[in-house]
């Protein structure tokens, strides 16, 4: 199976939330450890892919803590805190994406390499604006901020099923620059 179609399941299994009797569904650990197992399959000369490797356990580790019950009624209690708890799963993404936006932009696929970067760009907004909206008091932004971040992870899920057939997304791409498929 393609790397990056095992990612954006991963990735998806992180980003809904399907909750019965006070737990998910949909379990994050779960989806990061697809997420780890999709970058640990991709090339590998794919820059930065310890860092990407690292955030994503660390993402999966976090998000462990998260799963146990009354965790997510105490995040949604303290917005400070449960933006505190996402930041390892921001990181892992926006890592993620950087990785891949250098591949593909090294690989000689501009197009890819725009739709990744612009991804990378969206999630570090992600990653900042709370800082903006709950330490700067900036409440107008908690909406366009919640929507930025589904477009974010809806954006990612979508790319990385697109790209998952690209020569530079997969183990036995030759280095270099290679034409999309």
């Amino acid at each position: 199976m393609q790397p990056l179609l095992v990612a954006a399941l991963g990735l998806l299994l992180v980003s809904l939330r399907v909750e019965t009797g006070g737990f998910d569904a949909t379990p994050d650990p779960l989806g990061w450890a697809l997420v780890v197992l999709a970058v640990a399959r991709l090339p590998r000369g794919l820059p930065h892919r310890t860092a990407v490797l690292a955030l994503a356990a660390l993402a999966g580790t976090t998000s462990l803590a998260l799963v146990l019950p009354g965790t997510t009624s105490r995040l949604a209690a303290d917005p400070a805190l449960a933006w505190a708890a996402s930041l390892p799963a921001l990181a892992a993404t926006g890592t993620l994406l950087h990785s891949l936006t250098t591949a593909s932009r090294d690989a000689g696929d501009p197009a890819a390499a725009g739709w990744l970067g612009s991804l990378r760009t969206l999630t570090v907004a992600v990653a900042v604006l709370p800082a903006v909206v709950l330490g700067a008091g900036v409440g107008a932004l908690a909406g366009p901020t919640a929507g930025l971040a589904q477009l974010a992870a809806i954006g990612t899920v979508a790319v990385l099923l697109v790209y998952a057939g690209r020569p530079w997304a997969r183990r036995g791409a030759a280095p270099g620059r290679t034409t999309p498929v």
